[in-house]
């Protein structure tokens, strides 16, 4: 997917540079072309962050994408891909993202993972359908219900689960390596 985003917009005045300036900044879903990931990456990366991971599980292009834009603006910035949820992966990207960071772990991570891939309507009502019985609108609403109940728990896992386990991560290496963290 191409880029989309304008840079100029993510520029901001020496005031507004202080929260990631010479920051190691870690985003979690930033992958995603036109989204609040990206803006965030794009807001450090533009502002005088000293390293920008991109993290994403399945927006690979759009990752990529992001990297490179960042890269021709001059940013330090590298791509992380992992699954938040899966314990294994998160601490095989433990070494790379420090490596990337110039041997120090992230001193600022936002943890914006949400799986969006293909939408979820959790909370939002299915469409009316003209003269539809009422027990048949219970049944299709039910049956709406159980289809996507995974889904469901994979945004929540992902959201609940990804948010502590990085957390947690982080939070560690940051005790061990003695070095602040933000969140």
């Amino acid at each position: 997917m191409a880029f989309t985003v304008d840079l100029t917009k993510f520029r901001y005045d020496v005031s507004r540079r202080a929260g990631v300036e010479n920051k190691r900044v870690l985003i979690t879903g930033a992958g995603k072309d036109g989204g609040i990931g990206q803006a965030f990456a794009l807001s450090a990366g533009l502002n005088g962050a000293a390293t920008v991971g991109v993290h994403f599980h399945r927006s690979y292009e759009d990752g990529f994408d992001l990297v490179d834009k960042l890269r021709t603006e001059g940013v330090n910035a590298f791509p992380v891909q992992a699954d938040v949820t899966n314990m294994g992966d998160l601490w095989a990207m433990r070494s790379y993202v420090i490596d990337q960071m110039g041997g120090a772990p992230p001193n600022l991570v936002i943890c914006n993972s949400g799986l969006t891939e293909r939408g979820y309507s959790f909370g939002k009502a299915l469409r009316e359908v003209e003269n539809e019985p009422i027990a048949v609108r219970r049944a299709r609403v039910r049956q709406h219900f159980i289809d996507n109940l995974e889904e469901s728990r994979l945004v929540l896992d992902t959201k609940i689960d990804g948010f502590l386990a990085m957390t947690h991560l982080w939070a560690g290496e940051a005790v061990y390596h003695q070095e602040p963290l933000q969140f």
